[in-house]
């Protein structure tokens, strides 16, 4: 069984690495692929081969499960927060509040985000099929 100061210095170790986690990007991200098909206007997609609308479709499937993971890792952290938020007391209990507080804010936007791309993806799924069936008839 652990002491006091053994568990104090692993909840430490845990709310520092989560908090590390939760930080916001300090600068403007780089534009990338992703970013690309994520803000493609309908006239663009009119002009894209069948191919490559289904190579967009599974990167975003592969992005939305990236996130599926991250949000399952939010998760975690906050059933861990809630269990060893009993065994604190004064700063550290709110400390670990507003941490978790920012994971729940994290955890919110990253699940309607992957649900956004899921669906962004099946889209694009669904065109690619559908202009692949129009060439089969014709």
């Amino acid at each position: 069984m652990m002491t006091y100061d053994e568990q104090y210095a692993k909840y430490q170790k845990e709310i520092d690495k989560w908090n590390n986690f939760i930080g916001l990007c300090q600068s403007e991200p780089q534009r990338t692929e992703l970013d690309f098909i994520l803000n493609i206007r309908m006239a663009e997609i009119k002009k894209i081969p069948t191919v490559q609308l289904s190579e967009f479709s599974f990167m975003l499937f592969q992005q939305a499960l990236f996130m599926q993971r991250k949000s399952n890792e939010c998760q975690s952290f906050m059933n861990w927060g809630n269990y060893v938020r009993n065994k604190m007391k004064g700063d550290d209990i709110t400390k670990l509040t507003s941490i978790m507080r920012k994971v729940e804010t994290r955890l919110t936007n990253i699940s309607y985000l992957a649900r956004r791309i899921e669906m962004m993806a099946q889209s694009l799924s669904n065109i690619g099929r559908a202009r692949y069936n129009e060439g089969r008839k014709e």
